[in-house]
């Protein structure tokens, strides 16, 4: 039999409240959700000139935010498209609260959808319904991180949004916008977690993307910054 995948949606936006809508929406349709303040696993978001060397998209659905720090929304997908960026530009959104007609003809060109905050969900579910019979689950997904992860070791004290019981961990690596944290009870795939401790990068909440168990006394968490507040 087939093993197919769980459908992917990636989500660039520093609001953590669009984040937590996308995460939880997304998740009870069955999706795994990367998300990210910033597109810094994107090659031609830290330089426009690469090209990118995925062999398969990153995502099924992609979510852009159209007010970043070193280009916008349409920059960002207009260099993906130019770069050779794998994923249906039918697949992706950009979602702003600002007003954008100076771009529309951009937008159009590029084919993607256009979301203005603030939105119920249910406003766009017919585009995404459109979107998913575009997605093949036989395909294989491929990224690449651009950013740099550096080894530590950090206890941190936090708590998860299912309980309030603080609970100990220590980071083993960190990135400017994940970290990798050993811990002694499992986590759930999907929870948000509030630290407690000031971190190098400043992460005040995490979202676990993925657990390992390593031995029968601790497991290895990934984990995605979906709130941080990072000096220049």
């Amino acid at each position: 039999m087939l093993n197919l995948r769980k459908k992917r949606v990636i989500i660039f936006d520093d609001e953590t409240a669009i984040l937590t809508l996308f995460k939880r929406r997304f998740a009870q349709r069955g999706y795994e959700v990367l998300m990210f303040q910033e597109p810094v696993i994107c090659p031609v978001y830290e330089d426009s000139s690469d090209t990118c060397e995925n062999i398969y998209p990153c995502a099924d659905l992609m979510f852009v935010d159209f007010k970043m720090p070193k280009m916008n929304g349409v920059e960002l997908l207009e260099h993906q498209k130019q770069r050779g960026c794998k994923l249906n530009a039918k697949n992706k959104a950009i979602i702003t609260g600002y007003v954008v007609e100076d771009y529309m003809t951009r937008i159009n060109d590029i084919g993607c959808a256009l979301i203005r905050k603030p939105f119920a969900f249910s406003e766009i579910s017919s585009w995404l319904s459109a979107c998913e019979k575009r997605i093949d689950l036989s395909q294989r997904l491929g990224i690449k991180r651009k950013e740099m992860r550096y080894t530590t070791d950090i206890q941190i004290l936090f708590k998860t949004d299912k309980h309030d019981e603080l609970l100990e961990g220590d980071i083993i690596n960190l990135s400017t916008y994940g970290i990798c944290l050993k811990i002694y009870k499992p986590l759930i795939v999907g929870e948000v977690i509030s630290i407690n401790t000031n971190l190098p990068n400043s992460c005040q909440s995490a979202y676990v993307q993925w657990i390992k168990k390593i031995e029968c006394d601790y497991f290895i968490a990934g984990l995605n910054c979906c709130s941080t507040n990072i000096s220049p």
